[in-house]
C-alpha cells in the first residue's frame, strides 16, 4: 500500500509519509460521513463492506481525478482546496441516494423517536465545539455537506484572488461546475450500484423487529445501559 512512498521532502517542504498520513485521514473519514443518512437502519455487515468499496471505487478515483496532476479534472483547471469536490459532494451525494433507497426509519414521522441518552448528546456537541466543529455535523449530510459544497466549490470562481487563475473568470465558472457534475453523478451512480450488489449478496436493510429492537441489541447482543448491581 505504501508502495513507492520513502523518507523524501516533497515539493510543498513536507514528507510524503506526513502527505500520506493526511490524506489517509480524507479517506477514512469521508464514507464516515455517509452513515448519518442510514443510522439504524443497517446491517452492520452490510456496512462495512459497502464503505470498504465505497472507498476503492467512489473515492478513490474521484481522489485521484481532483487532486493528482495527471489526472484530467486537475488538468482541466478545477480548483478544490479542502475537498468539497472530493469529500462532501461525493459524501452528499451518497448519503442522499442511500437515504431514498432505504426509506425514512419504520415508523418515522408518526413515532416520537426520542433522544438516547442527553447527558451524552451534550458532551458530544461539547466535544464538537471544543474540537474540529465544521467536520463531523453527519445528520443531514447533503443538505450541509453536499449543498454547503456545491456553493463553496461554485462560489470558489468570484473570490480568488488576482493571478490565482490563467483564464476567464466564466472560463473557471464551468470548470468548477463540471468538477461538482461529475463527483454528483459518479458518486451517486455508482452508491446505487453498489447498495443495490451489497444488499442482494450480503444484506443491506435490518428487518423490522431488528430495528424496533435496536442495532446494539438485535446485531451485536449488547445493550448499552444493561449495567448489573453486583451487590444487590
Amino acid at each position: 500500500m505504501l508502495k513507492g512512498i520513502d523518507e523524501s521532502i516533497m515539493d510543498a517542504g513536507i514528507p510524503e509519509y506526513v502527505f500520506a498520513m493526511f490524506q489517509g485521514k480524507f479517506a477514512i473519514i469521508t464514507p464516515a460521513l455517509i452513515a448519518g443518512a442510514f443510522a439504524e437502519r443497517i446491517k452492520f455487515r452490510g456496512y462495512c463492506i459497502f464503505i470498504a468499496l465505497w472507498s476503492l471505487i467512489i473515492y478513490n478515483p474521484l481522489c485521484h481525478w481532483v487532486w493528482a496532476e495527471d489526472d484530467f479534472l486537475f488538468q482541466k483547471g478545477a480548483i478544490d482546496f479542502a475537498g468539497g469536490t472530493v469529500i462532501h459532494i461525493s459524501a452528499g451525494a451518497a448519503a442522499l441516494v442511500a437515504a431514498f433507497h432505504l426509506g425514512p426509519r419504520r415508523g418515522y414521522p408518526k413515532t416520537a423517536m426520542h433522544p438516547n441518552n442527553l447527558v451524552m448528546t451534550l458532551m458530544g456537541a461539547g466535544l464538537l465545539w471544543v474540537g474540529w466543529f465544521g467536520y463531523d455535523d453527519t445528520l443531514d449530510v447533503f443538505g450541509i455537506h453536499g449543498v454547503a459544497a456545491l456553493w463553496g466549490a461554485i462560489g470558489l470562481t468570484f473570490v480568488l484572488r488576482p493571478g490565482t487563475i490563467d483564464v476567464s473568470v466564466m472560463h473557471q465558472l464551468w470548470v468548477q461546475t463540471e468538477g461538482c457534475l461529475v463527483s454528483l453523478t459518479y458518486s451517486g451512480v455508482m452508491t446505487f450500484i453498489l447498495i443495490v450488489i451489497v444488499d442482494k449478496l450480503f444484506g443491506f436493510r435490518m428487518s423490522e423487529d431488528e430495528e424496533k429492537a435496536g442495532i446494539d441489541h438485535s446485531l451485536h447482543s449488547e445493550r448499552g445501559y444493561g449495567m448489573v448491581n453486583l451487590n444487590s
